[in-house]
């Protein structure tokens, strides 16, 4: 897991703290909002002024729960938009998340065994050069996730910083066969097609989301699936590796992390900012590393299918208010 989703976890965690949480029927929200497809755009607009009311009221509004009172001005078709009516819906194997945290239906953890967790072990260090002073900082972290019941993350090994998280049942939003899926929660709905994948997700690539070039957001989206390690099949963390190494601007080679593991190296020269280097366990097809040139380095020391956490995910802990939107 990436330090980036530590945060957003830590920083959802603590909104919820302050708006009050408001319980969700995943399937009833994906069932409206298909339905809802034709006044997306009124309906964004609508969540921007309740917002300033409260969260909870926008919150609701958002997932068609409240109808909130107030104008929506009709805005203009755009070139990125659906092409006439939504899509009919597929038989339903959309997970529901209990409220103990456990899921039921959809599509469970892949990897072989009755291990019920992903384990992965990283360290991230961030340099910084303020005025000509370098500054490092340099922590490990550790995450037991999975698709079908709360996980946990730790700091420093440091139980007291342990944070429970939801189950990790939804991967995105993407445009699959010309249609939106806001809530991919099946990973068979991605091709493992290295060209069928990459043209999901070019067609999933917005304007308002993401930095850079399309395609930088191809490459960022593509890698972002091989960081999900054990949670997706091994032939589409490859398909979508495959995608990102065949980017224009895209380097590849053999060569090591820099703990000296043999791997297949990415380099990839942003429009936006100094060049990223991925390297991936070609073995495995396990990220191992992720450095950044403007000053950020991660390294994936172990992955791998594990038993429970060593302290057990909870509410309490989480700072959620109920799992399924943890």
């Amino acid at each position: 897991m990436s330090t980036d989703e530590d945060f957003a976890a830590r920083l959802r965690a603590r909104a919820e703290t302050v708006a009050p949480p408001v319980p969700v029927d995943l399937a009833r929200v994906v069932r409206r909002g298909r339905r809802r497809r034709a006044t997306g755009h009124a309906a964004v607009a609508a969540l921007t002024v309740v917002a300033l009311g409260g969260a909870g009221l926008a919150a609701s509004a958002h997932l068609g729960l409240v109808e909130p009172t107030v104008l929506r001005p009709a805005l203009p078709e755009l070139p990125w938009d659906d092409d006439g009516p939504a899509a009919a819906p597929t038989p339903s194997t959309a997970p529901t998340v209990q409220p103990d945290g456990s899921v039921v239906g959809g599509v469970g953890d892949p990897w072989p065994g009755e291990e019920p967790y992903w384990y992965t072990l990283s360290e991230q260090t961030q340099t910084a050069n303020l005025d000509g002073v370098v500054s490092t900082q340099t922590h490990r972290s550790e995450s037991w996730h999975s698709r079908e019941r709360p996980g946990l993350l730790i700091t420093d090994g440091d139980p007291t910083t342990a944070s429970g998280i939801g189950p990790r049942v939804v991967l995105g939003r993407y445009r699959i066969d010309g249609r939106w899926v806001d809530m991919v929660d099946d990973p068979g709905r991605l091709p493992t097609d290295p060209a069928a994948l990459e043209a999901v997700l070019r067609d999933s690539v917005e304007p308002d989301r993401r930095q850079g070039t399309p395609d930088d957001k191809v490459v960022e989206m593509a890698t972002e699936l091989v960081l999900q390690g054990g949670l997706l099949p091994a032939d589409l963390r490859d398909a979508a590796w495959q995608v990102a190494s065949a980017v224009p601007g895209a380097e590849v080679s053999d060569g090591t992390d820099s703990t000296g593991r043999p791997g297949q190296v990415l380099r990839y020269a942003r429009s936006w900012g100094d060049p990223v280097t991925y390297v991936r366990d070609p073995a495995t097809g396990l990220m191992l590393e992720v450095a950044d040139e403007m000053g950020w380095h991660e390294v994936y020391l172990e992955q791998r299918p594990s038993g429970p956490p060593p302290v057990q995910p909870s509410l309490e802990n989480s700072g959620c208010g109920q799992w399924a939107t943890c």
